[in-house]
């Protein structure tokens, strides 16, 4: 209030100090600004803009041999197709609505709503599918009855379409800095999945694997609605959010269990979907991001239940953080984080037998783990000259756990990081961009996690012409663990992980008509570490050095091609190449049927676009877009799930604009 009162007085003495000086001015100077109409001269007038809207008709041809992951993500049926848009601008409204039908499986629409600046609306329905292999099982020693195979699914096809609604709704209270909000977000999967179960006992004697149909329904939902507003220098904003996932359909299987020395025989239930649900809070607070320094705070609450054990899981988020920019080129950033999470579960579970309602097994349960996290990050930014920035950032974490002794899990981690960045221009025509980064963990609570990892990235764009743009671009990172947990045994052991991605892009425009791109890309992943096994009599072995790794390969070469005012043509061709096993060397897991098998894997798969466009008059054109696609498997490998596959898809349509 003071500050407020102190500008004021000083607005009133600049006015009466002028004064003067204006009563000098002459009368015509006076009078010509006494005629001014601000308000009318210098209002701004929206222009008019017409509607325009576009509609578009026609027919998808599909033919599909072998597999349909061939297009994995694609509904593999004929179908109709159409879409369109309209716009329209009659200020102070604003429309807008875009929507495209391929199939049942396959639609896309975006509607938007807007009042000038006091109502804001989007809703986006988006809908997609997912073609899904079926696994065939193999008896590996069909002369003993344990274990054994029964495939109840034998020529089965198996997919998901998904479904996802998002909203948006925005308002404003007029002449003052108060927004109202709503967020919805709502996912629908349904479809029919493999599953495959270990039957029998469930004890290590009389097994049966098994798969089967399963039908899957299930619902996501989750709502946000929040306020926020400006009070003088500082913004705040909080939210309320609700979270929901229901299973619609057949959430439990049930099947025949034969008798253990643990559980009499009968039909239990297994594989079950829990409904779960959730609420929470957010409230953040920052200051002005003008001036040198900005402050910000947030707080998180949420709170998680599953609605068929009773678990329940509480999670609490502060953060704050300080920026400091004390000149343009320089500028540094503080962070904290303090992460409290608490999780509850029964200490019973009760399973009832199908096959004797009146008997009921009670089986106790381990405690979760609870657990409190604390981060640190400390940011740095320095730009000496025009062209050349560097970065530095540091970062420390540190996990407490409770109770993590029974899970075989150590009591606190610790994590400390450093990534350095620099980016300059080399030359007008030459970008270059560098980045490394080294983390330490001390207690890792995964076998997956390192203990020391190394990580760089380099990035190089040169323009050696202005119709020539080239990319190089190269990502390392390699891991190293050198005691791995194993709960029967304390046996050295260790852990390497190399991984690798570089990229290569180059586009040429050949004449104002005519341009052309190319790229290739290489990754290779590996995994080298000892695993523990037991053998049959329950003796721990130790398999040193087994040997896991991924490589894969991909060409691309494209054109687009506007051969006259009227015709344009396009063409794109990928080819991807990609090879993985794993080599273990214990006896126990090479007869009679050698693990290995299991994962190799090598196959090619080739995919060609091209399209075209001949635009006639009064807006009417026709579109041609034809894709194949072609799956092989080169190992021919009888235990993996890749299958030969092949598909041509031809979409024939007509547009109208108006």
């Amino acid at each position: 209030m003071k500050r407020i009162l102190l500008l004021g007085g000083f607005f009133f003495l600049f006015i009466c100090s002028a004064l003067p000086v204006a009563s000098e001015e002459s009368a015509d100077e006076l009078a010509l600004f006494e005629s001014l109409d601000i308000e009318g001269d210098y209002a701004y007038e929206f222009p008019a803009i017409p509607p325009s809207a576009h509609l578009h008709l026609g027919y998808r041809f599909v033919d599909l041999d072998d597999s349909s992951r061939v297009f994995e993500y694609e509904y593999l049926k004929d179908s109709v197709i159409f879409g369109g848009d309209l716009r329209t601008f009659m200020f102070p409204h604003r429309f807008y609505l875009n929507f495209d039908f391929a199939n049942k499986k396959d639609y896309f629409g975006d509607l938007r709503y807007a009042y000038g600046d006091i109502v804001l609306f989007r809703w986006l329905n988006n809908s997609y599918y997912h073609n899904l292999e079926n696994i065939l099982l193999h008896d590996y020693d069909p002369l003993t009855s344990s274990p054994g195979v029964d495939i109840r699914d034998a020529g089965d096809g198996y997919g998901i379409g998904t479904r996802e609604n998002k909203f948006h709704l925005m308002a404003k209270v007029p002449r003052f800095p108060l927004h109202l909000y709503f967020d919805g977000f709502y996912l629908v999967k349904d479809g029919d999945v493999q599953q495959r179960n270990l039957l029998g006992s469930g004890f290590f004697n009389n097994l049966q694997r098994v798969s089967q149909r399963r039908r899957l329904d299930n619902t996501t939902r989750i709502y946000k609605i929040g306020a926020n507003s400006h009070f003088g220098l500082v913004e705040v904003d909080f939210a309320h959010i609700e979270k929901r996932f229901d299973v619609d359909k057949a959430p439990v299987l049930a099947d025949a269990y034969s008798g253990s020395g643990l559980r009499p025989a009968g039909v239990y239930e297994h594989s079950r979907i829990p409904e779960l649900e959730g609420s929470g809070n957010t409230f953040k607070i920052h200051t002005s991001y003008t001036g040198q320094w900005v402050a910000s705070a947030s707080f998180l609450q949420n709170d998680r239940k599953n609605k068929y054990s009773g678990a329940k899981s509480d999670v609490k988020i502060g953060a704050g953080s300080l920026m400091w920019n004390p000149m343009t080129s320089l500028a540094f950033a503080l962070r904290y984080t303090h992460r409290d999470l608490d999780n509850k579960n029964p200490a019973h579970v009760d399973i009832s037998n199908f096959a004797d309602p009146a008997s009921t097994l009670s089986y106790s349960v381990k405690r979760p783990i609870s657990s409190n996290t604390d981060t640190l990050h400390l940011i740095g930014r320095y730009r000496p000259k025009k062209g050349l920035t560097f970065r530095a950032k540091y970062n420390y974490q540190k996990v407490d756990r409770s109770r993590a002794g029974i899970w075989s899990l150590p009591d606190s981690t610790t994590r400390n990081g450093i990534t350095l960045t620099a980016d300059t221009r080399l030359h007008s025509t030459v970008l270059f961009n560098l980045k490394y980064a080294y983390k330490n963990v001390d207690d890792p609570a995964y076998n997956t996690e390192p203990e020391d990892s190394n990580a760089g990235s380099l990035a190089l764009t040169w323009l050696p012409h202005p119709a020539v743009n080239l990319l190089f671009g190269y990502d390392l990172d390699r891991q190293e663990r050198d005691n791995l947990n194993f709960a029967n045994t304390d046996d050295p052991r260790d852990r390497e992980v190399d991984l690798d991605n570089a990229r290569i892009l180059a586009t040429f425009q050949l004449s104002p008509k005519l341009t052309m791109s190319t790229t290739y890309s290489y990754m290779r992943y590996e995994v080298v570490q000892d695993l523990a096994y037991e053998n049959l009599a329950g003796e721990p072995q130790i398999d040193k050095n087994v040997s896991m790794h991924q490589k894969a390969h991909v060409f691309n070469l494209g054109g687009y091609y506007h051969l006259s005012e009227a015709l344009y043509l396009l063409g794109e061709v990928t080819y991807t190449r990609s090879k993985g096993k794993f080599n273990p060397s214990s006896a126990d897991l090479l007869e009679p049927v050698s693990v290995a098998s299991f994962s190799r894997m090598e196959q090619d798969y080739l995919l060609l676009h091209l399209g075209g466009r001949y635009m006639f008059d009064r807006g009417l054109s026709m579109d041609l877009d034809y894709r194949y696609g072609d799956l092989e498997d080169r190992l021919d490998n009888i235990y993996d799930d890749i299958e030969d596959g092949e598909a041509h898809i031809v979409m024939l349509s007509a547009t109208k604009k108006w």
